[in-house]
């Protein structure tokens, strides 16, 4: 049984993703981009795939990744050790998450935010973030301040794994409106989100926008 229940007003994810702060309203590079490029190089070139993903992570803390003490071939090394990992979670939705897969995203955030960076500050938010944009359909994206909005008590890898049972939960309960909240966002905007030709908005991705504006940034 999940600890903490998520529950989604889809009336203010609207008004906040079309609040004069919304991240929608502009081309995402720094996002879009990368997930382009790991799509076309997944099956192709994975030291592609983890330079692509060492670029989104400099471009989210230039700071924290560039002297921080990161170590690119650390995050080489990961990936290639977790291919067959991330390949299946790759193919797959939040909703099918079952029991069987809470050990596996455990370990897997905690070696990958070790892995990633040395201060436990910024390393749990990295791993989120690298999760995700390697399979996006599967792994959510946080920060402290989502998880205390949400009611969680830090963002280490047993609060994660909580975080993405309670994710599935809400997503499979409200399904219907879900599906209406996705086309109503591919509608509103369609030009600034299909500029590579197809959406990069996972619904998962769409609520981390969500999240981070009411959240992080405080847009009601």
């Amino acid at each position: 049984m999940c600890e903490i229940t998520i529950t989604l007003n889809f009336e203010e994810i609207k008004k906040v993703l079309s609040s004069s702060q919304s991240l929608s309203k502009d081309v995402d590079v720094e996002y879009d981009l990368p997930r382009k490029l790991i799509d076309e190089y997944w099956d192709k070139n994975l030291r592609t795939v983890s330079d692509v993903a060492t670029l989104f992570l400099i471009a989210w803390n230039n700071a924290a990744f560039r002297y921080g003490g990161f170590k690119p071939d650390k995050l080489k090394g990961w990936v290639e050790e977790n291919r067959d990992r991330i390949d299946g979670f790759r193919k797959r939705e939040i909703t099918s998450l079952n029991e069987n897969d809470k050990k596996c995203i455990k370990e897997m955030y905690e070696t990958l935010a070790t892995c990633i960076l040395k201060t436990k500050k910024r390393q749990f938010i990295a791993a989120a973030k690298t999760l995700h944009i390697l399979a996006p359909s599967f792994f959510p994206v946080w920060d402290n301040k989502v998880a205390e909005g949400l009611r969680f008590r830090g963002i280490d890898a047993d609060n994660y794994v909580k975080f993405c049972v309670a994710l599935k939960d809400v997503l499979e309960r409200e399904r219907e409106n879900v599906e209406k909240l996705k086309k109503w966002y591919y509608k509103e905007f369609e030009s600034t989100r299909f500029i590579y030709g197809y959406s990069q908005r996972t619904i998962l991705k769409i609520l981390d926008e969500y999240f981070y504006l009411k959240f992080t940034r405080g847009v009601v």
